[in-house]
């Protein structure tokens, strides 16, 4: 599981740098830079509104 690619967010584009390079808005506890190349994004998928509202 240590070489499964994670990810975390989701984080607002705030502007884009170059063909594929993206500013992001991180919180200010994260230690990573604001930078990042298109390769490490992933495109976000909100729940279906049905799954939201599940019993746990």
């Amino acid at each position: 599981k240590k070489l499964l690619m994670w990810y975390d967010g989701p984080f607002e584009i705030i502007q884009k740098l170059g063909p594929v390079t993206y500013q992001l808005q991180l919180p200010a506890s994260y230690c990573m830079h604001s930078i990042v190349n298109i390769a490490h994004l992933k495109k976000y998928t909100p729940s279906p509104p049905e799954y939201s509202n599940r019993p746990t």
